[in-house]
């Protein structure tokens, strides 16, 4: 299974340090955003993916439909219609919108080769991380289901064999994330996501 290697950035910084990001846009902003006082960027690595599988029911019923289409050529326009519309009613919930860095405001500037970053005002990050707080561990325990996610291809893959990864590789990252978020909010900071 080639799955491409796409990690997901998080930077927090202060509404007005925002034109400072874009001006630096062509350099790495792991080198020049922590030098801004007050900010912080991380990244949790590739595990945006399962986590936002296990935390999001709305991204479970994204992958099935894109899987379902990819794998399945011949697929009748009825079914396809069907899952369309599951799709539409599903709503975008706040931890899939936090993870993945759903946004409509973006920074166009900022574009590693990954399509632009997304920006969160203040407002919503705190919205954004109430709902991370909110998230237990435990609900993405009970998502978990090795057979389906080997069968869907969701990232890393062997989820059959390597029975630890949701303690060693997602839920850590998840900490981190949530921890991430909450410094924000108290911060009353800008929270901006980007895939490199």
């Amino acid at each position: 299974e080639g799955f491409m290697s796409i990690v997901a950035n998080y930077a927090r910084l202060a509404p007005t340090q925002i034109p400072e990001l874009i001006a630096q846009a062509s350099a790495d902003p792991h080198s020049y955003i922590p030098l801004l006082p007050g900010t912080e960027v991380i990244d949790i690595d590739q595990s945006w993916g399962p986590m936002a599988w296990l935390a999001s029911s709305t991204k479970r019923i994204e992958d099935e439909h894109n899987w379902r289409v990819m794998s399945d050529p011949d697929l009748d326009e009825a079914f396809i219609a069907e899952s369309n519309a599951r799709l539409d009613a599903a709503p975008i919930d706040r931890p899939l919108i936090a993870i993945e860095g759903r946004s409509e405001k973006r920074i166009e500037a900022l574009d590693s080769g990954m399509g632009s970053a997304a920006m969160f005002e203040p407002s919503q990050v705190q919205e954004l991380s109430t709902a991370l707080l909110a998230l237990q561990d435990s609900t993405l325990r009970s998502a978990l289901n090795p057979q389906l996610m080997d069968e869907m291809q969701v990232f890393p893959g062997y989820w059959e064999e390597e029975t630890d990864l949701l303690d060693t590789y997602i839920l850590p990252n998840l900490h981190k994330l949530r921890d991430f978020y909450a410094a924000a909010a108290r911060a009353q900071q800008a929270v901006v996501v980007w895939y490199t």
